[in-house]
């Protein structure tokens, strides 16, 4: 059974007004007629195939807001149907309009006039909505490269957070690669229209809009993946749901107040309140929604168990205990039978590089009961080492100690054979070394404490078990 309808994402730009006329025609001889544009997709009804051209006017006083159509807009559609043009849709300020007729005569003919309207037509929609989403694609990366700066292994080992900077990467990068490409061509075809001439054919760039809409897909598929491999799928697929509830329920608003003649200025008010009450209800509602898929997930997919311990004070506190398989544990160096250990293990991999911590801890915070912490870090790319490697060196260095003359805590480099290593260091509270341990050996990072100062015989046996993990 054949379809009397289908939705199709287009990647045409707002003033890429020639390639859509072309495409109009082109899908009319296929039998489809366009009949609604929405922020997500074209619509088109079937028809018989027909060689139908379609012309595209903008009219600046237009709004998304306004009444529809106004009493201006009703003016230009009678004066459009003497001329044998038909509306078949309108998209913001764009109205295309189509005609069956090969002796119609052109809707516009002073080509001035003509890049004048569209000019005003950006102006009023696709210039501020690009421009806005321009900076808030900088601050967005700014802000991503900021929590790099401050915390580098955590952000870098995280394909969901790489992928949230990629995504905002091609947002900035197409955005502005619409202003770069409109301010030549409204440059160019002023130029040409002040001399007599027409306005220059628009180069859209359909085919890098459809680049750049795939790599925003392939982004948006690596976070789901991610989310899979951590098994919190549902997370990312609420996420895009409440977008897309939002955008669909302010929408749904601003249309019925436009077909109740609601004004502009009323619509645009109601419409911004709404946009904003419902990203609050939407976000109180992934929040909820993702603190119980956590606890579900810590309930029945997790090794941790909830127990309640006693501190030395007498104090009663609630910890998660976890029993994760750990390369390294403390009975590996202490004779020692102690059944509250919490062994806790985390694998944070992303294409940069892989963080893997591991904790044995005691909630009975009993000082005779030793613990033991570490990380290990594989870096996948020589360049991106020694920043990871320097980020590690400066973890405890306090900058005004250091400006002011004070001695500060630092690494300092010691003999890495007893590692097995490259390069080894050790943490020194100003004077006094510490249990705290750095090395390196190919791209992998190590970086481990322990409760009591090791002997060289521990000392070599932990990286035996570190480095080759």
């Amino acid at each position: 059974m054949k379809r009397d309808r289908k939705r199709r994402i287009e990647s045409f730009r707002f003033n890429d007004f020639e390639a859509i006329e072309a495409h109009l025609n082109k899908m009319a001889q296929k039998g489809w007629h366009i009949e609604k544009i929405t922020p997500f997709y074209w619509q088109y009804k079937r028809i018989d195939p027909v060689d139908r051209h379609y012309t595209i006017t903008y009219f600046a006083q237009a709004s998304d807001f306004s009444p529809y159509p106004s009493s201006n807009q009703e003016m230009f559609y009678d004066y459009c149907n003497e001329c044998g043009y038909q509306l078949a849709v309108t998209w913001a300020q764009m109205q295309i309009f189509y005609t069956d007729s090969e002796d119609a005569i052109p809707i516009e003919t002073d080509e001035a006039l003509k890049l004048n309207s569209i000019h005003h037509a950006m102006k009023k929609n696709f210039l501020p909505s690009t421009v806005v989403l321009i900076v808030l694609a900088i601050f967005q990366i700014l802000m991503q490269v900021s929590s790099i700066i401050r915390m580098p292994i955590m952000q870098l080992s995280n394909n969901v957070y790489l992928s949230v900077i990629f995504a905002w990467s091609i947002v900035g990068i197409s955005g502005g690669i619409s202003l770069v490409s409109y301010f030549k061509w409204w440059r160019d075809s002023k130029k040409a229209t002040s001399i007599g001439g027409t306005c220059l054919p628009t180069k859209g760039h359909r085919h890098l809009n459809l680049v750049l809409l795939l790599l925003s897909l392939g982004v948006l598929l690596w976070m789901l993946m991610t989310l899979y491999e951590d098994q919190l799928i549902w997370i990312g697929i609420a996420s895009v749901g409440q977008i897309t509830m939002v955008i669909f329920g302010v929408n749904f608003v601003k249309n019925k107040l436009k077909a109740a003649g609601v004004s502009r200025k009323t619509n645009m008010t109601v419409t911004v309140i709404s946009a904003i009450v419902l990203s609050f209800i939407m976000m109180g509602l992934l929040t909820t929604f993702v603190f119980k898929l956590v606890d579900y997930h810590r309930a029945h997919q997790s090794t941790a168990v909830e127990r309640t311990f006693s501190s030395p004070n007498g104090t009663k506190h609630t910890w998660y205990v976890h029993d994760d398989p750990m390369p390294l544990i403390v009975e590996q160096f202490k004779a020692i039978d102690f059944p509250d250990y919490s062994y806790e293990a985390q694998d944070n991999n992303s294409i940069l590089l892989r963080w893997r911590q591991y904790d044995q801890r005691d909630y009975t915070f009993n000082p005779d009961i030793p613990t033991m912490y570490y990380e290990i870090i594989d870096v996948k790319f020589d360049w991106l080492f020694d920043y990871c490697l320097n980020y590690y060196l400066q973890q405890y260095v306090d900058d005004y100690a250091v400006e002011e003359g004070f001695k500060t805590n630092r690494y300092r480099e010691i003999d890495a054979s007893l590692w097995q290593a490259d390069v080894a260091y050790q943490l020194y509270y100003g004077d006094e070394p510490s249990e705290t341990f750095l090395f390196c050996k190919g791209n992998r990072i190590v970086k481990i404490g322990y409760d009591w100062m090791p002997t060289e015989a521990e000392m070599t046996f932990s990286s035996e078990q570190l480095l080759n993990e």
